[in-house]
């Protein structure tokens, strides 16, 4: 990244007004992030059992839980692209003025929530046409995503509220 205007704009330089409207928003996005897993824990639950059940059906007892169909699963996989990139890209964009973590990881945790996303989506096809074990695929997005939003929204919001900026002379 160049020391461009990513370096110029400084999140604890921002106007107080400017830093609640940005704290608030990301805590929006972080609540729908946790009510995203809510949803999850409760209609699938969070292990390889039921999100095979859930995107595949059940061998054991497939009335109860007969998996996704075509439409469904692309409805489904519509969704979450469209919503997951906006959200990873707006948290994104807050996080590229950060400077408190090493270039290395900051660029990781913006690849890599994109990345989450492909994984996340390209699982729901895998386990429902290829194998069951795209389960742990979808496990593996659900980490690396949850780490990267984290990054993206404490890193911001310690910036904006704790960090003192170092004087110049």
């Amino acid at each position: 990244m160049s020391p461009d205007v990513f370096e110029s704009i400084k999140l604890t330089r921002l106007p107080k007004p400017t830093r609640l409207f940005i704290t608030m928003f990301m805590m929006v996005l972080a609540l729908g992030y946790l009510l995203a897993i809510a949803n999850i824990q409760t209609t699938m639950g969070l292990n390889y059992e039921g999100i095979v059940n859930h995107y595949a059906g059940s061998i054991k007892d497939p009335e109860a839980f007969p998996g996704m169909d075509l439409p469904t699963l692309t409805s489904t996989s519509h969704t979450h692209v469209i919503a997951m990139s906006l959200m990873v890209f707006c948290l994104g964009l807050i996080f590229l003025f950060t400077n408190t973590l090493p270039l290395w990881l900051k660029k990781f945790v913006l690849v890599d929530s994109f990345v989450a996303v492909f994984i996340a989506v390209g699982s729901f096809w895998i386990i429902k046409y290829i194998s069951p074990l795209g389960a742990y695929l979808m496990m593996f997005s659900g980490m690396l995503l949850g780490t990267c939003v984290f990054f993206e929204t404490v890193t911001p919001l310690y910036e904006m509220w704790v960090k003192k900026e170092k004087q110049v002379n």
